[in-house]
This record gives C-alpha cells, sequence and structure tokens, in this order.
C-alpha cells in the first residue's frame, strides 16, 4: 500500500461527497480547469518523504493537494467564499473521521492552506487548497 491505494482512497472520499445534496459537482484524480459545474475538486500527490524509523521498518509521508474551484462572477465573491468554506469544511470532517484513510494509512491529517483566485479563460474562479498527508510505517523486510 502507498501512493497508489492512497490516491484511490481520496477520490472515492471525494467521490461520495459529489452529486445532488452534495458539496461537489465534479471531483478529477489531477489538476485541470474547465469544469461541468462548481463546486469541483482535483488533486494530485505533491510530495513524498521517507524516515528511518527502526532498522526494519520507514516512516513515509505521502502529501496530496486538493483544491476546491468556485466560479464566483455568477455567484459573487462573497457567495463564492461561503460555498468552499461549506465544501472546506465537509472535506475536513470527512477525512478527520477517517484518520487512517480506511486502513491505507497508519494517522491522516487534512490541513486547509492557501485561498485564490484564477481566471480560467471563461470567467473568474476561487479556489480553496487542502494539504492532505498520511503517514504510513513500511516494513522494509519480505515475508
Amino acid at each position: 500500500m502507498g501512493l497508489v491505494d492512497i490516491r484511490s482512497k481520496i477520490k472515492t472520499k471525494l467521490e461520495s461527497r459529489q452529486g445532488d445534496g452534495e458539496p461537489l459537482v465534479d471531483v478529477f484524480d489531477s489538476h485541470k480547469t474547465g469544469f461541468n459545474g462548481y463546486p469541483s475538486a482535483t488533486f494530485e500527490p505533491s510530495e513524498v518523504q521517507s524516515d528511518y524509523e527502526t532498522n526494519t521498518q520507514n516512516m513515509r509521508k505521502y502529501t496530496f493537494r486538493i483544491v476546491i474551484h468556485q466560479e464566483i462572477e455568477k455567484v459573487t465573491r462573497s457567495r463564492a467564499i461561503d460555498i468552499l468554506c461549506d465544501a472546506l469544511d465537509t472535506l475536513m470532517d470527512d477525512f478527520d473521521r477517517d484518520d487512517t484513510l480506511g486502513g491505507s494509512a497508519d494517522m491522516c491529517r487534512a490541513i486547509p492552506l492557501a485561498w485564490g483566485i484564477y481566471d480560467e479563460g471563461a470567467g473568474l474562479v476561487m479556489y480553496a487548497e487542502m494539504k492532505f498527508e498520511a503517514d504510513k510505517s513500511i516494513d522494509l523486510i519480505s515475508n
């Protein structure tokens, strides 16, 4: 278990919050623009660290960047902030309640990072970025 498993579990967790009555319209496992609707979430791995734990185990930290996108020209800037706050709160709560990400990690943390605005070409989009860290102890000795 490693990057592939954690990436798959993140996608499943985000997709569980997609659709009618949920805070997300679209979910993509790579960063992109040009969505079918808003808010949409994209994510990618951004960093992997490995540190010595014992002579038979290493501790790995897998870091992903999750970005929630919301257009602001149709809903206004203030409403976009509300929408992003709601989505961010919901996703952080979901990850906090499943701190092993379905057993794929020893400990996970969802950390809000940055907010910003970009021009998507069809209009302005506000985003909220969350860092997701998953720690996993890896056995170095094969059975």
